[in-house]
């Protein structure tokens, strides 16, 4: 456990990029516009945080847990979620670019996303059941071996999962996005 331990505390316009980040127990504690990129947040602890409208692209999360943390407008492109600890994952994300990002293996029964783009977002080996992916744009993200069981993909877009290498029982889709269910049997429509 960090020993360093961190409050209610508003961070405004920093630049962490420059002057690195302070591993340590976060609580509380709201982001707002800060820069991240790069920067390394490894074995910190962020529970019932927030960051708005931050930059995270490339930041190293390392063995960091977030527990209840909130992501909102948020560029986090490239990041590997899959190195977070996965003790008591629970992550939202509102309007974020998560681009690239890495969720390969990862717990992600506690986590939504909303108004997200995930272009070729890694989700194999994945826990997405009963995840809600609401008007999410899924352009060329990977699904394999991923749990979607109960999952709501019912306003995501640009999908394409293949129900014989995913478990999909139970999801909530719509039409003509359910059309990505199918496209590895080459189907014509007409």
């Amino acid at each position: 456990m960090p020993d360093h331990f961190v409050d209610d505390q508003h961070f405004q316009d920093h630049f962490f990029a420059e002057s690195g980040f302070t591993t340590g127990h976060y609580e509380g504690c709201t982001f707002e516009r800060c820069d991240f990129t790069g920067a390394s947040l490894g074995d910190c602890v962020f529970v019932d945080c927030r960051f708005k409208s931050c930059n995270l692209s490339g930041t190293l999360v390392l063995n960091t847990a977030f527990r209840e943390v909130r992501f909102e407008e948020c560029k986090a492109l490239g990041v590997q979620w899959t190195d977070t600890n996965p003790m008591l994952l629970a992550m939202t994300f509102v309007g974020c670019q998560l681009d690239l990002g890495n969720f390969v293996g990862c717990p992600l029964t506690k986590s939504s996303f909303k108004s997200c783009t995930l272009f070729e977002a890694d989700f194999a080996e994945a826990d997405l059941s009963g995840v809600f992916l609401t008007a999410c744009d899924l352009t060329g993200a990977q699904f394999e071996q991923t749990n979607l069981s109960g999952a709501n993909l019912s306003s995501a877009t640009n999908y394409r999962i293949d129900p014989e290498q995913n478990q999909i029982d139970g999801a909530s889709v719509s039409w003509p996005e359910a059309m990505g269910l199918l496209h590895t049997y080459g189907l014509k429509w007409e």
